[in-house]
């Protein structure tokens, strides 16, 4: 299975019970600027999103789900405490 950064974000949406969602970089570059971050860790940062947009992180395990999963057990058992 692959799991794609649209996809985990949207199964971290599910998990959390709000909608997540995958912005463009411009937004990206402009949220991490209003958080007070230095231009050139923004910079930075914006840069790297060029490859990981491409799929440079996407996986091919079944990794992300099992953490998935054990995530929302984990909020569950939060939610009955």
């Amino acid at each position: 299975m692959i799991l794609s950064t649209a996809s985990y974000t949207s199964r971290i949406g599910e998990v959390l019970g709000k909608e997540e969602r995958v912005v463009d970089v411009n937004s990206f570059g402009e949220a991490l600027c209003s958080a007070g971050l230095p231009g050139f860790v923004v910079a930075m940062l914006v840069d790297m999103q060029g490859p990981i947009r491409q799929g440079s992180l996407d996986v091919n395990s079944n990794y992300r789900s099992k953490r998935i999963s054990s995530l929302s057990s984990s909020l569950l058992l939060l939610n009955v405490l």
